[in-house]
């Protein structure tokens, strides 16, 4: 056996996360795990780099730091900011929590992303983009799955068009009247909301579509560039960012001629769009005039990457919550990852969980509803401490659906893509949460388009 570099550096940062356990929270200071977070983070980096992960067109590059960005945002924002009394409500210390709470929550988010790090990162027996040999055959079976994911796209973009429209609308008008909280969203019919979460499958699965069969896309571009800032503007973060960097990713797979510099603009506009939307939010909110103005104002006056650090960067509130409750209330004991299945079960069997998910057991008992719920309080209301290792399991699953390989290019990049959009909100969710998602719109779309291609193949040989 030939041991590698990536493998020593991969078993430092199994010693890095054995050695966090014996860290003292109680009597550390904060600003040194903020230091050890970049450490940390670097660490990884270079893992990533090694094994060939740091390209715009690998998912696991973009999952990756879009996860990191939402679970330690506060904590790199932290050695940058000189008054903590300024942003004191975002930054959770000094303000809700202790800076031994801080610090037990951050060690536990640098350890289970650790091994979630290593659980993306295993090795497969394909490598990424590692396609079959392109001869004629395979050229005309692959335009038949472009024609089937363009015709799946367009049908169900048209069904869908109308409740994604009624969604945003609900979800903005709730978000500018009440803030965060119960979304307006749930008085939505069941039909509706299911036909909104295929909106952006479908629209996913035109672009794909049209990319192979040579057709432009400048229709579905513009689409997909409006929905990121609705749905920022709304103050969905998660899925916002999580649709720009699936279109990225894309397009940089699909693109030879595919250059970052030509999206820099619109990309950095859009990243200051969120912390100018909380602000002009509180302006408007507050019956102030000119909120749009003064938000901006706000915004360049201050630092703006401090300030989408903190935006984004909050999940470790949910974290010592967790800790906090559990102490009393007990560990689930893996309850509450089995509504992962249970949402797949269509709602008319009347099926029900008791315990819920990490969202429905702090509501049952807190109260609260606006707590950036993750998967790393998840996994720790699951199993305590042994949520660090089981977050390898996690990653290795994350790392079998991001694997961008397959006999047909369409079908895996729609299925790594519609898992991207999907994945890049999941630090700041439940994985619990996410098995209605993945059954209605990843694995039904991409069977239904596999099996809309298989007859259009058949049809064809029978014409010939």
């Amino acid at each position: 056996m030939i041991v590698t570099r990536s493998f020593l550096y991969k078993m430092i940062l199994v010693l890095v996360t054995i050695f966090l356990f014996f860290v003292d929270y109680n009597n550390c200071s904060y600003q040194l795990i903020c230091i050890f977070t970049l450490t940390d983070l670097f660490l990884c980096g270079i893992i990533l780099w090694k094994q060939g992960c740091v390209t715009l067109d690998n998912p696991i590059f973009w999952f990756w730091s879009i996860t990191v960005l939402f679970s330690l945002g506060q904590n790199i924002a932290y050695l940058f900011i000189t008054d903590t009394s300024l942003v004191s409500s975002t930054l959770l210390v000094g303000y809700k929590y202790s800076i031994s709470d801080m610090c037990r929550g951050s060690i536990f988010t640098i350890q289970a992303l650790n091994m979630m790090t290593l659980g993306l990162l295993w090795p497969l027996k394909q490598e990424l983009n590692d396609f079959p040999e392109v001869d004629l055959e395979y050229k005309k079976n692959e335009r038949t799955t472009a024609l089937a994911a363009y015709y799946f796209g367009t049908v169900v973009l048209i069904m869908a068009a109308i409740p994604q429209i009624l969604y945003v609308r609900a979800e903005l008008l709730q978000f500018f009247s009440a803030g965060y909280g119960l979304n307006a969203s749930e008085q939505l019919s069941g039909l509706v909301l299911r036909l909104h979460y295929l909106f952006v499958p479908a629209l996913l699965s035109r672009y794909v579509g049209k990319v192979f069969l040579n057709k432009k896309t400048y229709l579905e571009t513009a689409i997909i560039l409006i929905q990121v800032l609705l749905f920022l503007a709304m103050g969905d973060r998660g899925t916002g960012l999580g649709l720009l960097v699936t279109y990225i990713w894309l397009r940089a797979s699909t693109d030879k001629s595919f250059k970052i510099r030509k999206y820099i603009i619109p990309i950095t506009l859009v990243v200051l769009a969120i912390p100018i939307v909380k602000y002009y939010r509180i302006a408007y909110t507050s019956n102030q005039g000119g909120a749009l103005s003064s938000a901006i104002n706000y915004v360049i006056s201050n630092n703006p990457i401090i300030d989408i650090l903190l935006e984004t960067g909050g999940t470790q509130n949910i974290i010592i919550m967790t800790m906090a409750r559990t102490a009393t209330t007990g560990l689930a004991y893996g309850l509450a990852y089995l509504d992962f299945f249970i949402k797949m079960i269509p709602s008319f069997f009347g099926v029900e969980q008791n315990y819920g998910t990490l969202a429905k057991w702090v509501i049952g008992t807190t109260g609260y509803q606006t707590q950036g719920y993750s998967i790393w309080g998840e996994a720790y209301l699951n199993f305590g401490q042994m949520g660090i290792p089981f977050m390898f399991l996690i990653g290795l699953a994350f790392r079998l659906l991001l694997n961008n390989n397959g006999k047909s290019r369409v079908l895996s990049l729609l299925r790594v893509g519609i898992s991207l959009s999907f994945f890049c909100d999941i630090a700041r969710r439940s994985i619990s949460e996410f098995g209605y998602n993945f059954l209605y719109d990843i694995v039904i779309p991409v069977v239904v388009i596999y099996l809309i291609s298989d007859f259009l193949r058949k049809r064809a040989e029978k014409d010939e």
